[in-house]
């Protein structure tokens, strides 16, 4: 046997991660279908589906049934998450445009890995369960954050689900423009985000037994995202750093408008205007994060030219400070009265 080089060796890990399933059939061969009566060339009934080599039940009928139960018969879940941590991008890639009959259902091994990661969680290693404690601090505007980051500590599982759910909108926006998969849709988004979840769990699975795993994690996303949209290495970085930034900012408006529901909803408007301030101030902050991934992913240089760009930036970049000035000169003016402001 030919012993391979490490080129050789990384050019067939290469082909495989772009191409890992070869199809082929003899069309000289003819089979007849034990469902339907048909006689057919090909590994399928064209008439009914049922595969050529499908005959009477055995016992390994009984074997493949049990596997199939838990995702280990056909599209076999352990080879579909073997896939996901060696050619991640690819196989999400892979799923979102069509090549399906290779994955196992991704929201069916999102939710399997979940149950595994619980059970592993609370009865295989329940001492590295963190159960921290959280007193509510009057005045503290960033309260529920901490309390939702508190919930994701202990339910991590369903903590990675929500993020992953959060990611979808502006994960479409920040990579609309890439090479690979340009202008993916929403439901593709919501798939894309599926997998990641799933495979974030796994690595949280293997940090549980071996030890921290983070910085292992961030790698594997980069690289995941990296082959899914087609950047290089920086523009993929930067984009993810864009990514990370823009969910904090999100997290921050969303804790802010929280804020402003619940004093609406209690009548307590003791720090309304302090709520009102973190959910403008954060959505402008969210609003200029995008803007810059907008910049980049359209060329504005190209389209418009050097000045056609400064001043549409410009615009952009004006409009939230105006329209954050106008909601507070509005509010000071329907609070405390136009004639006492203006006196003032």
């Amino acid at each position: 046997m030919k012993k391979l080089n490490r080129k050789e060796l990384q050019s067939r890990y290469k082909a495989w991660r772009e191409e890992p399933i070869l199809y082929s059939f003899d069309p000289t061969t003819t089979h007849h279908c034990a469902n339907c009566d048909h006689d057919f060339t090909g590994n399928f009934c064209p008439y009914c589906g049922q595969k050529h080599d499908m005959g009477s039940v055995t016992w390994k009928s009984i074997w493949q049934e049990f596997l199939n139960v838990w995702g280990m018969g056909g599209r076999s879940m352990l080879y579909s998450l073997w896939q996901l941590l060696w050619r991640p991008g690819y196989f999400i890639s892979d799923y979102i445009n069509g090549r399906r009959q290779v994955s196992f259902p991704p929201v069916k091994m999102m939710f399997l890995v979940s149950l595994f990661y619980v059970l592993m969680k609370n009865y295989v290693l329940p001492e590295k369960v963190f159960n921290p404690t959280t007193t509510p601090k009057s005045g503290d505007i960033l309260q529920p954050l901490f309390d939702f980051i508190s919930w994701m500590d202990v339910h991590q599982d369903w903590g990675m689900l929500v993020s992953s759910i959060a990611l979808i909108l502006p994960t479409w926006f920040i990579f609309r423009e890439s090479p690979r998969n340009t202008r993916h849709t929403i439901p593709q988004g919501f798939f894309i985000q599926v997998m990641m979840s799933t495979m974030s769990m796994l690595f949280s699975i293997v940090s549980d037994v071996v030890g921290p795993f983070i910085l292992v994690t961030c790698v594997w996303g980069i690289v995941a995202t990296k082959q899914l949209f087609g950047y290089g290495w920086w523009g993929t970085i930067w984009r993810c750093g864009l990514l990370l930034v823009s969910m904090i900012f999100f997290a921050l408006t969303v804790t802010g408008l929280f804020n402003i529901a619940v004093s609406l909803i209690s009548g307590d408007y003791s720090e309304f205007e302090e709520h009102i301030m973190v959910a403008l101030v954060f959505g402008v902050f969210l609003f200029y994060t995008l803007l810059v991934a907008y910049c980049f992913n359209n060329n504005l240089r190209q389209k418009y030219g050097v000045w056609g760009s400064i001043w549409r930036i410009a615009v952009f970049m004006l409009l939230p400070p105006i329209l954050l000035f106008l909601t507070i000169f509005l509010y000071e003016g329907f609070t405390e009265g136009w004639d006492e402001m203006f006196n003032d």
